[in-house]
């Protein structure tokens, strides 16, 4: 198969609607396009992850953040979801925020936020497939002419064809409290089609299962 790319041109300053709706209509395959941590990472470090999503539909965010918390804490790590402290994002105040989280004793901050939606065309080549006359063995094709020729009414040729999907592209940074400094970043890319709850989980179980494969978590 072959595949061409259109941009849609929708990026950062629509963030919050963008993954309202990533989470409202997800169901393809997700992959882990790349990742970054910082080279003075000291393992262990990471004891409570405070996790934003940045959405404007608070049902959604809720789901998402949850189902993060939840499955961080079945690997042992503290955390705790940011709609629960500031359910409004656009109202958050940098300082106070950072003080509050602080008092809470979380060790590091999540965000996830989508970077890019676009269209991609995939092309799929024609194929020939046999609709009933197939080999019967001896004499079969090779009992004359008639017969051999006749096994080509039993295939049908399909012509290629075009199909259009969504893809969103979504920025997961995992920061430092105290130093405020990004420590992990990774970016996935996710093929729309499909259901919320299902995506949510490949989104995060892509994301976790570097985190750990990087020795971050």
């Amino acid at each position: 198969m072959k595949s061409r790319t259109k941009a849609a041109g929708v990026r950062t300053a629509g963030a919050a609607a963008l993954l309202v709706a990533f989470l409202a209509g997800c169901g393809g395959s997700t992959k882990l396009v790349r990742s970054w941590t910082t080279p003075d990472f000291k393992a262990g470090t990471v004891k409570k992850v405070f996790v934003l999503g940045v959405a404007q539909d608070q049902g959604l965010r809720r789901e998402y953040e949850d189902n993060f918390v939840a499955t961080l804490a079945k690997r042992g790590f503290g955390a705790g979801a940011g709609y629960s402290v500031f359910p409004d994002l656009e109202q958050i105040h940098k300082d106070r925020a950072g003080a509050a989280i602080r008092m809470d004793g979380y060790s590091h901050v999540l965000v996830t936020r989508v970077v890019n939606i676009e269209e991609r065309e995939t092309y799929v080549s024609p194929s020939t497939v046999s609709v009933g006359v197939g080999y019967g063995g001896y004499p079969g094709w090779y009992g004359g002419w008639y017969p051999y020729m006749s096994t080509g009414y039993g295939y049908v040729t399909s012509p290629g064809y075009v199909t259009v999907s969504k893809v969103v592209t979504l920025e997961t940074n995992l920061y430092d409290v105290q130093s405020e400094k990004l420590v992990w970043s990774g970016m996935t890319e996710t093929w729309v089609d499909g259901s919320s709850d299902k995506q949510i989980g490949k989104v995060i179980e892509t994301v976790v299962w570097d985190l750990r494969a990087k020795g971050v978590l």
